[in-house]
Parts: structure tokens; sequence; C-alpha cells
């Protein structure tokens, strides 16, 4: 063996030692650029709906850290208040339906009841402008159609 043999060795050891190391410390593209996906975005695409551009929302996240998710839309045309709840929620069993709720305070007020439509929970109903800029929605699950809020199971803020 001689001399410029073991250069030609030592330099493609080098080379084939820079491109495993280059290789264990490049982070990878896909999982670096990948934008976090918003719960409106989720919303949109599970339920193949637009949300209006101008109206007021408020995602809607689950206090019990589960998957479950949703959006609410607040629209206001003259005196009267819009509200539609956008919700994925597995189905309720025994009885048991979903509730939305306006909340104010320590104030609830009944939205109506969710139906199932579009591939999840779907509620569309309007009321007068009285209520706060301040508020939130909760949506429950419920045994009783009462003005008692019963298991919370997503709430967000407008």
């Amino acid at each position: 063996m001689s001399r410029r043999d073991i250069v030609i060795g030592i330099i493609i050891l080098a080379v084939v030692g820079f491109f495993i190391y280059r290789s264990q410390n490049v982070p990878n593209p896909q999982i670096t650029s990948l934008p976090e996906t918003s719960i409106e975005d989720k919303v949109k695409d599970k339920f193949n709906v637009d949300l209006p551009e101008n109206a007021e929302k408020a995602e809607l996240t689950s206090p019990n850290k589960t998957a479950d998710f949703g959006v609410a839309v607040r629209e206001e045309e003259g005196d009267v208040l819009g509200y539609s709840v956008l919700a994925d929620l597995p189905d309720p069993t025994g009885g048991e339906f979903y509730q939305a709720w306006l909340v104010e305070g320590e104030n609830y007020e009944s939205l109506g009841k969710l139906t199932l439509a579009k591939g999840g929970w779907l509620l569309d109903t309007s009321m007068s402008t009285e209520s706060s800029a301040d508020s939130e929605v909760v949506v429950t699950k419920e045994k009783i159609f009462d003005s008692t809020p019963e298991e919370e199971v997503l709430r967000g803020s407008f």
C-alpha cells in the first residue's frame, strides 16, 4: 500500500463522515415548515363550509383536553345577532343531546339544541343585540332540556 492510497482512503473517509454528520444534523424541512392548523381551518375542512369573513368567530375547545373542537360565529344584522355553532363531537348516548349557551359573566342563556348535520353538530339561531361583546359560547352535553347547563364539552370567547 502506497502513501497515495492511504491519503485517498483518508479523504474518502472524511467525505463519508461529513455526509453522515450532515444527514443527522439537518432538520427535516417537512416537519419544521408545516404550519399549525387552526380550529377555524379544521372546521372549514371537516364541514366543507365557508365562514363569513366579516363575522366574529370564537374557536371552541374542550376544557377536558379532548380532540373535540368547534367554532361559533356571531353576525350582527341591524338589531339582531345571528349565532351559528359548528362542532365536531362524538354522538351522545342514552338520550343525551348537545346544547349551546351564550355566557356573560355568571349568566347562561340557552341558544338551543345542536342538531346532527354536515357530518357534525350544528346550531343556527338569532336574538336581540342586547348581549355583551365579551361573551363566551359553551356547548354542553345534556340529559334534560332546561335552563341549567350540565356537562361542559366545548368553550370559546368572542
